[in-house]
């Protein structure tokens, strides 16, 4: 009878708790997606939204709006880490003109993302989707700024 019971223990375990889940995080992804320029860019760019997808696969992340904010903060999140630590490596090796002409398009970046991503949100006019969508807009934005200075970074 026990046998019968461990059997069907097994049978109806779930493949979550059978193997360990493996977490995807942006930094695994794009160190995994390599450094160069052609296929290793394109592959760093298929990292986006990765994070917030697995996400919303498990729990709440999928199935309310704060989910799915929660999710894409989350990655947006981890897009910040690694701008953050693409740009301590460009202070030590950029000159005073490459840090000035940095600092310029980070602020108008950061400009152009507020606004973009406000005017994402107003496609749902309040409605609670529209936290979503600035949310998800943050998120890209983040992306792609991170995924700029990573670039950089890899120039040399």
């Amino acid at each position: 009878m026990r046998f019968l019971l461990v059997l069907l223990a097994i049978g109806f375990a779930s493949p979550a708790a059978a193997a360990p889940r493996q977490e995807t995080t942006v930094a695994t992804c794009v160190a995994a997606a390599g450094d160069d320029f052609g296929e290793g860019f394109a592959a760093r760019r298929a990292c986006i939204g990765q994070v917030s997808a697995a996400c919303q696969n498990e729990s709440d992340g999928g199935v309310t709006t704060a989910g799915m904010v929660m999710c894409a903060d989350r990655e947006r999140a981890q897009w910040e880490a690694l701008g953050e630590a693409a740009l301590a490596i460009l202070r030590a090796q950029e000159s005073a003109t490459q840090t000035s002409a940095r600092e310029r398009a980070l602020s108008a970046h950061a400009t152009a993302a507020r606004e973009r991503c406000a005017y994402e949100a107003s496609r749902y006019e309040g409605g609670s989707l529209a936290i979503f969508a600035a949310a998800a807009c943050a998120m890209n934005q983040a992306a792609d700024l991170a995924l700029m200075l990573h670039a950089r970074t890899l120039e040399g």
